[in-house]
């Protein structure tokens, strides 16, 4: 980071560090989840219980080959600092695309599991994936925390960023409610061949309760990291203005 005129945007910095860090857990998810392929096949179980893993792993690689293709460095041995920070990009983004590819495909076999007999009796072997993408989540949550990345990036963008989270939050929660009920076979809206007006009202209940403590959450450990932000910049005899921009001291 240049230390020299004006003030350089915190997010600047975090990218290039976090992409450094988030960009090799690309390979330990990638081996988690050859782990967890390896052991269902061991235990000779259909194909649609690990074709997540496979999935998991193709789209990965499929998004990490297309960055790479991009940026034009797929053939590069010998990187140079720009060409190394578009490497870490590339792993990074991979490993996101792999995250959500897991995340929204794996909901598939537990919510139709009420609807399609087969998938019961592997429905406990449906959550090898989550083997891969809790530990790295894990991980990726505590060192963003302790290393102070994960802030709002000035006093300016706290508001914005806290409208967004807020924005954020009511859908997901809402989704979360709806995958509840769904997951629960209807139970709530429709039973017995009726609908129940109020099971909707247990949907939205499910979901708020899960919104308010998912944001809460969100909100203190951003607050921890900003605080952790703050220390390693004081200990690096850098001041930050009020739009999260940072000086250095002569």
């Amino acid at each position: 980071m240049s230390k020299s005129k004006g003030f350089m945007k915190p997010d600047e910095r975090i990218e290039k560090e976090a992409n450094r860090f988030s960009g090799k857990l690309f390979y330990v998810m990638c081996a988690l989840l050859i782990v967890s392929l390896v052991v269902k096949c061991c235990f000779d179980l259909p194909f649609y219980v690990y074709a997540l893993e496979i999935v998991g792993l193709a789209a990965g690689v499929v998004c990490f080959l297309v960055q790479e293709l991009r940026s034009g460095i797929l053939f590069v041995t010998k990187k140079d600092e720009v060409l190394s920070e578009l490497h870490s990009k590339a792993l990074t983004k991979a490993m996101m695309v792999q995250f959500y590819v897991l995340v929204i495909v794996g909901c598939i076999p537990v919510l139709v599991s009420d609807f399609y007999e087969p998938f019961q009796q592997y429905e406990w072997w449906f959550f090898g994936y989550m083997l891969a993408i809790l530990p790295v989540s894990l991980i990726i949550t505590i060192v963003m925390i302790k290393k102070g990345w994960y802030v709002w990036g000035g006093k300016n963008r706290e508001m914005s960023g806290k409208k967004n989270l807020a924005v954020r939050t009511v859908f997901a929660s809402l989704l979360f409610g709806i995958l509840t009920e769904i997951g629960n076979g209807f139970n709530h809206v429709y039973r017995e061949g009726v609908f129940h007006a109020e099971g909707i009202l247990w949907v939205v209940a499910i979901g708020a309760l899960w919104g308010i403590v998912f944001y809460f959450v969100m909100s203190a450990m951003i607050k921890v990291s900003e605080k952790q932000a703050d220390k390693q910049l004081r200990e690096a005899g850098v001041e930050t203005d009020e739009q999260g921009g940072t000086t250095y001291e002569e």
